[in-house]
């Protein structure tokens, strides 16, 4: 490591590679010490400063991340991982353990996985303000798709057209439509590219896109799900009743498999050669509602592993792409009257397991409302976290265990990713179409140093980082934002509320409280952020669009009672990023990155919490009584350990501003 890297490789600082890891400035100093993080000392001029080069880093990644997630788990991580985070998490902290390292149980270390682009928010693209969905008119129920892997290509399956519609990625249009089998469903690509195996209602179509030829493999009943091996010469074919096939993809030959009960879904470990089978009719040892799965080896065609017990009736799989976690859907098994319910963790829901691959122990299980009996889980390209359809498309944090994305649809069919990561494809079946994403790739608010809470507001009241939810939500609606979705505020009976609990509180130690706000009656006053009682503060925009800042019980102008700090220009329309910011002198107010206000905090002291004081309820977009209510757009809500700088400020009103 003589030389210096590229200028487009290169990391001049602490700051940028703590950046580029996702990490603090303090937890990359401490992996070079203890790890051996690849840096450099010295550049000419400059005896002491760092140097890095990223592509050396993500090889270092690669190699040291099933440890140190680990240790992350627990550590001064960039999420600040309280205990209580740990212990209402420790399922899914468990889970992405296994999913980020290890081996897949037999020696062999786990598959590698190179993302091209860094993943931010999946759906920006298509829900902030100002932006919209690029859709693909099909004029038929997308229900099978697959991505070339150039990534210029989706081919489609079409089941009333009895066809595969062939769409340019880039253009989103549709180039062609091919005829192949009757009630095309599910669908696999070779490697190349060349092939498309298409599951149809009584036979199997083997399509090559050189010459158009298709070749029929009749089957004489419903193909469910088809799944290609890694070398390409075998393709299983779940037929549900009709039991479990393989098709010689060279001779064209269809061998039985013995199996016992339904068939239903396929997913295939590329890297373990591990091929998993979900069971109706109660499968191997199952039974009705508690249907089983099975592991076979994939090359030797051996069944090494079946299971049943969980509430389970077979549907949809995914394995992670490091392969270290399979997700089965559970489909109605804990919605349907006909079942027992037994091990659900909640009735009625549309429920996701979690389980080891190498002995599918569950991990954990997560549920969702039962808007719809089953899901397609479909792992985000870094493993981070997961794609389901449920009410439109739902994105899952792996980490913390609830969504943190939701964009609103009727009928997902199925999605897929791109090779590069840049695009997710999403088929919606009442709207005969597919939807096309592009992948933000930039990290938002979570890039900064010292975050302790975070509130999107993408689809949902979750905090992404430090898993304060909301408790309580009244009239809440979400509407496009800066970055993604917005909280969206009537002004009248719109309120949210997350209990006693408070990961940041601004008037115990440095600390700031930041949010892009879009006034809607800005000639009145209005509460945007507040916690009662003695330690209690209010964030207002008073008559005039004028942003203040006050504690409960303080001296002079910091009282609420005498009107509080607040800021020396208006918001008015459109959009205004705030922030306050208390660090060891003073309490400072900042409206779209300037300093509009700054006010000593000399003789200021901590209030001392009376025994009446009454429960501390943090509520957003009313005031302590609940009135004062706050109408218009809230987004990006965002609480900090500490105190940010002025540059700090610019930098999280860009990282949480859509680049269009």
């Amino acid at each position: 490591m003589s030389h210096l890297p590229d200028p487009d490789d290169r990391l001049d600082s602490w700051k940028e590679i703590a950046r580029f890891l996702g990490r603090t400035v303090r937890t990359v100093q401490r992996w070079e010490r203890s790890v051996g993080l690849p840096v450099r000392r010295g550049r000419p001029g400059q005896r002491r400063a760092i140097v890095a080069s990223k592509s050396e880093l993500r090889e270092w990644w690669t190699v040291q991340r099933p440890v140190l997630e680990r240790e992350d788990s627990h550590s001064d991580g960039y999420a600040h991982a309280s205990s209580r985070l740990l212990l209402r998490c420790v399922a899914f902290g468990i889970l992405i353990v296994l999913a980020i390292g290890g081996s897949d149980g037999r020696g062999r270390p786990a598959v590698r996985l190179d993302t091209p682009i860094p993943i931010g928010r999946i759906l920006a693209t298509v829900s902030s303000e100002g932006t919209h969905a690029s859709f693909v008119d099909l004029n038929a129920s997308p229900t099978g798709l697959a991505v070339s892997p150039a990534g210029d290509r989706i081919f489609v399956a079409l089941h009333e057209a009895d066809a595969v519609a062939v769409v340019d990625l880039a253009r989103g249009v549709v180039l062609d439509r091919i005829p192949v089998v009757q009630g095309p469903g599910p669908v696999a690509l070779s490697a190349d590219g060349n092939q498309l195996f298409v599951a149809g209602d009584f036979e199997v179509g083997v399509l090559d896109f050189h010459s158009r030829e298709l070749a029929r493999i009749r089957t004489g009943t419903l193909a469910e799900d088809v799944a290609l091996s890694a070398d390409g010469r075998r393709l299983w074919v779940a037929l549900g009743h009709g039991g479990l096939k393989i098709l010689d993809t060279q001779s064209l030959r269809l061998d039985d498999y013995p199996s016992v009960g339904c068939p239903k879904r396929l997913a295939l470990a590329r890297g373990m050669a591990r091929l998993f089978v979900a069971y109706q009719c109660g499968g191997p040892g199952g039974r009705a509602g508690h249907d089983a799965l099975e592991i076979i080896d994939e090359p030797t065609r051996r069944s090494v592993l079946a299971r049943s017990g969980l509430p389970l009736v077979g549907s949809y799989l995914a394995v992670s792409p490091d392969e270290q976690v399979l997700w089965a859907d559970a489909h109605d098994a804990c919605i349907s009257a006909a079942y027992d319910h037994i091990g659900c963790p909640a009735v009625p829901s549309m429920v996701i397991h979690a389980l080891r691959p190498t002995t599918l122990e569950l991990l954990t299980s997560f549920a969702l409302p039962p808007d719809r009996s089953d899901s397609f889980p479909v792992f985000v390209p870094d493993g981070s976290r997961v794609i389901v359809g449920a009410s439109g498309v739902s994105v899952l944090n792996a980490r913390l265990g609830q969504v943190e994305e939701h964009f609103p649809g009727d009928s997902v069919a199925e999605a897929a990713f791109s090779p590069d990561s840049r695009a997710l494809v999403v088929g919606f079946t009442n709207q005969r179409g597919l939807m096309i994403a592009r992948v933000h790739d930039r990290l938002d608010a979570r890039r900064i140093d010292g975050i302790g809470s975070y509130w999107p507001g993408d689809g949902s009241s979750a905090d992404v980082v430090g898993g304060m939810h909301a408790v309580q939500t009244e009239g809440i609606v979400f509407r496009p934002g800066r970055l993604g979705q917005a909280f969206a505020f009537d002004g009248q009976r719109s309120t949210m509320h997350f209990g006693n609990r408070l990961e940041v509180d601004i008037h115990r130690e440095p600390a700031t409280y930041a949010a892009w706000v879009r006034s809607a009656a800005p000639e009145r006053t209005m509460t945007l952020l507040s916690r009662p009682g003695h330690a209690g503060w209010e964030i207002r925009l008073l008559a005039g669009g004028r942003l203040a800042f006050c504690f409960s019980v303080a001296a002079g102008a910091l009282a609420c009672d005498r009107g509080g700090v607040s800021a020396s220009v208006p918001m008015t329309q459109g959009w205004h990023h705030i922030a306050v910011v208390r660090d060891a002198t003073s309490l400072k107010l900042y409206v779209d990155g300037r300093l509009v206000a700054d006010h000593s905090l000399a003789g200021y002291a901590n209030p001392v919490v009376a025994n009446d004081d009454p429960a501390p309820i943090t509520r957003l977009g009313a005031d302590i009584d609940g009135t004062s209510r706050f109408a218009g757009l809230v987004d990006e809500v965002a609480l900090f350990r500490r105190a940010l700088t002025a540059g700090d400020i610019a930098e999280l009103m860009s990282a949480t501003t859509l680049k269009r």
